[in-house]
């Protein structure tokens, strides 16, 4: 059965006419995509900063809503709904049917999956194949494999961001995910083991968020990818996880979950944030005899 109902219909046909007629010169620079450049920046790098600066927004979480809140109203001009998050787009009138990715649209992931997992593609093989990923002691966290490393300013032909800036490969997602129960999105950072830490998985992943909860990126995931969710009326319209696959805990690192942990709590106070985001989960990924095993990043500790 096709996602197109007659309220969706319009909405797509509405989304179809958007590109057409709104064609920019530039691509937004949100004011979180800023944000996230600048803590990319060597001199904010390390444990320590992001420790400082994940203390500093757990009393001060209206910064980070504020931003939030801006960019997703700085990005709404930006309409795309057609173009896939790789190469190519949809052709004629054609869009995803529900939970089938429209053919090309998807990176491409091998199968039987590695051994070692030392990239995200390797990681993607594993999720992939599993089909079903529990959360130990969470089943509505369940999910399953869409899509991996989107280019989410992706934009044909290319637009510089609003500093001159290339957007090409400017905001990266790592997995675009789906929960197994009602297929809201789910989009995902990973982090392989020595890779970070959990506040800069959190900030990307409320970046990709301000990038892919607009109207007409709502109606870019169902056309390419088939998330009938993506446009519920009202919201919120998406999960959000960062997973750590095989962490390297040590001398900060805990430290800096624990007030990340205490900063997704005040965030999931605040109605700019729970009026588009469900849930924000940060999960421990390990490598079992059967498969990947998922628990959630605070009880791993």
């Amino acid at each position: 059965m096709r996602i197109a109902p007659s309220q969706d219909k319009v909405r797509e046909d509405e989304g179809l006419d958007c590109q057409r007629s709104r064609r920019v010169s530039t691509t937004p620079l949100t004011e979180l995509l800023t944000y996230y450049r600048r803590l990319s920046k060597p001199c904010n790098r390390g444990l320590a900063a992001h420790l400082t600066l994940a203390q500093r927004l757990v009393q001060e979480p209206a910064e980070l809503v504020a931003l939030f809140t801006r960019s997703l109203a700085q990005f709404a001009r930006y309409s795309n709904p057609t173009q896939f998050f790789h190469e190519g787009e949809l052709s004629g009138e054609r869009v995803a049917l529900a939970g089938e990715p429209v053919t090309g649209a998807c990176a491409l992931v091998s199968s039987p999956p590695q051994a070692e997992i030392s990239r995200t593609v390797h990681f993607a093989q594993w999720v992939r194949a599993m089909g079903n990923c529990e959360v130990d002691g969470r089943p509505e966290l369940t999910f399953g494999y869409i899509d991996r490393e989107l280019d989410c300013l992706r934009t044909s032909p290319g637009q510089l961001l609003e500093d001159g800036t290339q957007s090409k490969r400017a905001l990266v997602l790592d997995l675009l995910l789906q929960n197994k129960t009602d297929t809201t999105p789910i989009l995902a950072e990973l982090k392989i083991r020595e890779d970070e830490d959990a506040l800069y998985g959190l900030i990307q992943c409320l970046s990709a968020a301000a990038h892919l909860a607009t109207a007409s990126q709502q109606t870019r995931l169902r056309n390419v990818y088939g998330v009938a969710s993506a446009l519920t009326n009202g919201g919120p319209y998406l999960d959000l996880y960062v997973i750590f696959f095989e962490p390297e805990v040590k001398g900060l690192w805990p430290s800096v979950l624990r007030e990340t942990l205490a900063l997704r709590d005040e965030l999931m106070k605040q109605a700019p944030i729970t009026s588009v985001i469900r849930r924000i989960e940060l999960l421990h990924a390990s490598l079992g005899n059967t498969g990947l095993e998922f628990t959630l990043a605070e009880q791993a500790r």
